[in-house]
C-alpha cells in the first residue's frame, strides 16, 4: 500500500509499506489460540499414552512461532521516495540497516521492468547506472499505479494529480 503526501509546495513524498492484515498484537493472539489448541490437543494423545505426540507438537508450535515472527518482521519495512526541486531521494527502513539513494531529479528515470520471475515485474528508480527497486510487496496493479504516481511526481506533477491519486485508492478501497 502506498499513500501520497504534499508536504509543501516543493516537497512530496510517496510512502510506501506492505499491506499487513494484523497488528503485532493480534499477531501473537492468533498464535497463542492455535498454539494452546495443538498443545491440548497434543495433551489429551499424551494421557491417552501417546506421550511421542508432545516432542512434535512442541516443535511445531515453535516452527510456527518464528514464521509468524519473521512475517510480522517483514511488515515493518518502510520505504520512502522524498521528491524536491533538485533531488529524489529513495528510503528504504527494513529490518536492519536504514539505506538511501540520491538521484538527480533531471536524470531520474521510473521504469517497470519485464517479468522478474512467477509473473510480476520490478518497479525501479534509476539514473547514472544506480538503480533500485521499490515496492517489490506490492500486488502488480498497485505497482503499476506507484509507477504511475511516480512517473507524475518526479516529473513535476501537480498537487492536483496527487489528489486525483488519494481518490483513485479511496475508489479501490471501498
Amino acid at each position: 500500500m502506498f499513500a501520497t503526501r504534499i508536504d509543501d509546495g516543493s516537497i512530496r513524498r510517496i510512502i510506501i509499506r506492505p499491506n499487513r492484515s494484523l497488528t503485532w498484537e493480534q499477531t501473537k493472539f492468533v498464535y497463542f489460540c492455535i498454539a494452546s489448541y495443538s498443545l491440548a490437543i497434543a495433551g489429551v494423545f499424551a494421557v491417552m499414552g501417546f506421550w511421542p505426540v508432545l516432542p512434535f507438537a512442541g516443535g511445531e508450535i515453535a516452527l510456527l512461532g518464528v514464521a509468524f515472527y519473521v512475517n510480522a518482521l517483514a511488515g515493518t519495512s518502510v520505504q520512502v521516495v522524498t521528491v524536491d526541486a533538485d533531488v529524489v531521494k529513495v528510503e528504504k527502513e527494513r529490518p536492519g540497516p536504514r539505506s538511501e539513494w540520491l538521484f538527480p531529479r533531471a536524470w531520474a528515470q521510473v521504469n517497470i521492468d519485464g517479468s522478474a520471475g512467477h509473473g510480476s515485474s520490478r518497479l525501479v528508480v534509476r539514473s547514472h547506472g544506480t538503480e533500485v527497486v521499490l515496492g517489490e510487496f506490492l500486488p502488480e496493479a498497485e505497482r503499476e499505479r506507484l509507477a504511475a504516481a511516480l512517473v507524475d511526481v518526479i516529473r513535476g506533477g501537480s498537487a492536483t494529480s496527487a489528489r486525483r491519486i488519494r481518490e483513485a485508492e479511496r475508489v479501490e478501497d471501498a
